[in-house]
């Protein structure tokens, strides 16, 4: 299935490559799956991101690289990053930051998502299910 890009379909493909080359700079491995996984979460969150109050980022590169790349930095500092099986809770999710990120690039770890605003958490369940 091809993911409709709202507002990135012109960049996709250099966004795609972007994300492997951080991926290769943070020492992270990435397959085409995951790569794509994280652009169809950039393009609901572009999407949905202002009417739903979850970031005020509306640019495209400027949310590849502050939503994207910040989340992806995060992972080779976790002390725990080699080990498979780890559980985290992410506390006030939002936009689902850093937890969706986590979650796509460490498939093994069991990573929860919470957030006190119904709204978010329902838009954040539905963007969840897509990636799936």
């Amino acid at each position: 299935m091809t993911p409709k890009f709202s507002k990135i379909s012109h960049k996709s493909q250099c966004f795609a490559a972007a994300i492997d080359e951080a991926a290769q700079s943070l020492g992270l491995t990435i397959t085409d799956v995951q790569n794509m996984q994280i652009l169809r979460y950039l393009d609901g969150l572009l999407l949905w991101g202002k009417a739903y109050n979850l970031t005020a980022i509306t640019d495209p590169d400027e949310a590849l690289v502050k939503h994207i790349f910040d989340c992806m930095a995060i992972i080779p500092t976790l002390p725990f990053v080699t080990q498979p099986n780890k559980s985290l809770l992410d506390i006030g999710t939002g936009a689902g930051l850093p937890s969706v990120i986590l979650a796509i690039l460490k498939p093994d770890w069991h990573i929860d998502a919470l957030d006190s605003n119904q709204k978010k958490s329902a838009l954040f369940a539905r963007l969840a299910v897509k990636l799936a």
